[in-house]
């Protein structure tokens, strides 16, 4: 079975490579940030790696590993990224299947729904994985124990501003859009579902009752 990770796959291997050397001219970032995208990338022995080949998702990968992992720029002298965050909630009711459904749908195929959110705002969003720096980590930790009360599952989601106005007023615009994007998803629960399935139900029976009121549909003697 040939091997699916962007990294290592002939087909793919080559056009990664091509990429990174793109973002490499532009003299954007410091090596070390470049160095570390194959690491992040890879999905060889069942590790998450990622997905996506184009030039916008690996430069986006760049600017997390700078931002969050505080590497300085080769050529810039630009201050480092306010990160901020919003919390977004699941209802009580919801199952595992229906966390990871609901996530699934904001993120979209391939995180092309995150990234039309992200092109939209002028921000990039990062949602906490396995590898996330351990800044991130210790931050989210931080975050949970001030909501002990909310459910531990809800989703965090960290933002930075890409075109650097971090005024109050325009990071609370932007959680309000989130959250406005975020509350679109709906994914129905089993109560729900048997509404449904009742409504359906009530209306086969009513059908049925018409028809059996109605002459034509009655047998032939």
């Amino acid at each position: 079975m040939e091997n699916d990770c962007i990294v290592h796959n002939r087909k793919s291997r080559s056009i990664f490579h091509q990429n990174i050397n793109k973002i490499r001219q532009t003299n954007e970032f410091h090596p070390s940030v470049l160095q570390k995208l194959p690491k992040r990338c890879c999905s060889c022995d069942d590790q998450t790696g990622e997905s996506s080949l184009t030039i916008y998702y690996l430069h986006k990968l760049c600017k997390e590993i700078q931002s969050f992992e505080k590497q300085p720029l080769k050529r810039k002298c630009e201050p480092l990224k306010i990160i901020h965050y919003l919390i977004v909630y699941f209802p009580l009711n919801y199952s595992n299947l229906q966390h990871q459904y609901k996530t699934g749908r904001f993120v979209g195929s391939k995180g092309k729904n995150l990234q039309r959110i992200e092109q939209k705002l002028h921000i990039s969003i990062h949602i906490l994985n396995n590898k996330s720096s351990i800044e991130l980590q210790k931050r989210t930790e931080e975050i949970r124990r001030k909501n002990q009360s909310r459910n531990y599952q809800d989703l965090i989601l960290f933002f930075t501003i890409n075109n650097n106005n971090n005024q109050i007023n325009n990071v609370q615009q932007i959680q309000r859009s989130i959250q406005f994007e975020w509350n679109n998803i709906h994914i129905r629960t089993e109560k729900e579902k048997e509404k449904v399935f009742d409504k359906e139900l009530e209306k086969e029976m009513n059908l049925s009752f018409l028809l059996e009121k109605d002459s034509r549909w009655k047998r032939k003697k």
